[in-house]
């Protein structure tokens, strides 16, 4: 019997809200080819006078595809607007989900020059 959870995200991880990505492991520089859910948004922190917000990229990552993500590792992505293609390392601790199907990734735009 096949699990529910992998089976659902395998759906979720192929339909309209994916992106393809290439993941390259920062200690072989082997690239694999996977697809991801890159969310993206604004966090505000601060205090009420000095208000900071920064813009936070992660991308959720099946397990079948990475087993550990680690920090350094990088995702590139197409940028769903404009095509171009963005690079993100991975910055932090991955978290894996309580089915232990999914990580999320915390990552930092890297700098194309």
């Amino acid at each position: 019997m096949s699990d529910p959870f992998a089976t659902a995200l395998a759906a979720l991880f192929s339909a309209a809200g994916a992106v393809a990505a290439e993941y390259e492991v920062a200690d072989t520089g082997d690239i694999l080819e996977i697809s991801v859910i890159w969310s993206q948004g604004t966090d505000d922190g601060g205090t009420r006078r000095d208000r900071l917000a920064v813009d936070v990229n992660t991308f959720d990552v099946q397990r079948t595809d990475v087993l550990f993500p680690a920090r350094g590792d990088m995702i590139t992505v197409a940028d769903r607007v404009t095509g171009d293609i963005l690079t993100f390392k991975i910055n932090g601790a991955a978290v894996l989900d309580v089915e232990g199907v999914t990580w999320t990734c915390p990552t930092e735009p890297v700098d194309a020059d």
